[in-house]
């Protein structure tokens, strides 16, 4: 899930990427920040600029609620954000921003130059009107993080069915798709439960649709799709490899043929917290939320396309807590689902400190 934070661009805040000069190959090996961070320096929590960033997080915090409130009671689904698109160009064109639109369709990049050279840091946000932008599990004040996989990947597997079809009253003159296919919900079933070592990393496999067939006929064809959660890629691949096998070899052994196919389009990679920087800016977190507010969180479930930008840079993804004290908890497909505003503050601050502090400890001391 997505932390609830607003950001100078006014929308929902998801994840801080960091880069430096360079990018970063393949984050996931261990050494993943740019050798030029590895002279990254301790900042120093007494540096005035940390007071006068929280003076202004305070400050503004009416106008990013009105603007908050604007834009979900304005939702737009996904890639058809044009209204939410206008609406934040002209927002951060106003603070003199350097806008850059459209992105993607309807994505807005608005870039704060400073007058010297140095660090880069990218701060991603979401338009879309989905009901997942924060996490009412952690109370307001509380921020989590997991340093390495946090959040799970996800890919979509389509999954065709050739039978042969006749007439109802002779089912022997054909092969039933939907009793094949049927059958090849059942093995997959035994792929997570019998075949892998989840002692290694989760992964779970669901079947989400099954379409095919109508009435008077033997089905020829059914198509299927499931959804592949994981968190480490060889266990992904290898689930992957047993999809197919066990499609193939159960309509094999009917008199049908099958094939698994991995939708490209649907890839999300696994949310990673490069190890090094989650390092470097858990002092920020705890500046921000207080030793005792700041959490080790559990893996989720949950994907997020942030994923793709950590495949390229290191980046590191924070949740932020969004559910008042003593409220109950709701999950954020409940329609009590409800969230304490008073959290924007929280992630105002830990969003500008963040940025800061990659930026002050990436410089070389004077």
């Amino acid at each position: 899930m997505n932390a609830f934070i607003r950001v100078m661009m006014h929308c929902t805040f998801a994840a801080v990427a960091v880069a430096h000069g360079q990018v970063a190959q393949d984050t996931k090996a261990g050494s993943a920040l740019p050798e030029s961070t590895n002279l990254f320096h301790p900042v120093d929590d007494g540096n005035p600029l940390h007071a006068r960033l929280d003076a202004l997080a305070s400050q503004g915090l009416d106008k990013v609620i009105t603007d908050r409130r604007y834009i979900h009671q304005h939702p737009e689904l996904s890639n058809r954000e044009f209204q939410t698109s206008a609406y934040i160009a002209a927002r951060v064109r106003a603070l003199g921003l350097d806008v850059r639109t459209p992105i993607g369709k309807t994505g807005v990049v608005a870039v704060l130059r400073g007058s010297q050279p140095g660090p880069t840091v990218a701060l991603r946000a979401e338009l879309d009107a989905l009901p997942y932008h924060l996490l009412t599990q952690l109370e307001t004040g509380q921020i989590g993080y997991r340093s390495g996989a946090q959040q799970a990947g996800s890919d979509e597997i389509d999954i065709t069915v050739h039978g042969r079809q006749s007439i109802t009253d002779a089912p022997w003159d054909g092969v039933d798709a939907i009793v094949v296919g049927s059958q090849i919900v059942l093995g997959l079933q035994t792929i997570v439960s019998r075949q892998m070592d989840y002692t290694k990393s989760p992964i779970i496999l669901s079947i989400q649709d099954i379409r095919g067939g109508h009435f008077g006929a033997i089905a020829d064809s059914l198509t299927m799709s499931a959804a592949l959660d994981w968190y480490d890629r060889d266990l992904r691949q290898d689930a992957i490899d047993r999809i197919k096998r066990t499609a193939e070899n159960i309509a094999l052994a009917s008199g049908a043929t099958a094939e698994a196919r991995v939708v490209p389009e649907m890839y999300n990679p696994s949310i990673y917290n490069d190890p090094r920087l989650a390092v470097r800016m858990r002092p920020t977190l705890m500046r921000v939320a207080g030793a005792d507010h700041l959490i080790e969180i559990w893996r989720l479930p949950y994907a997020d396309d942030f994923a793709l930008y950590q495949e390229k840079i290191p980046g590191l993804f924070v949740i932020i807590g969004a559910r008042a004290h003593g409220d109950e908890y709701f999950p954020n497909h409940s329609p009590k689902f409800h969230i304490d505003e008073s959290s924007i503050l929280v992630g105002e601050r830990a969003l500008a400190h963040l940025t800061l502090d990659y930026m002050l400890g990436a410089r070389a001391p004077r």
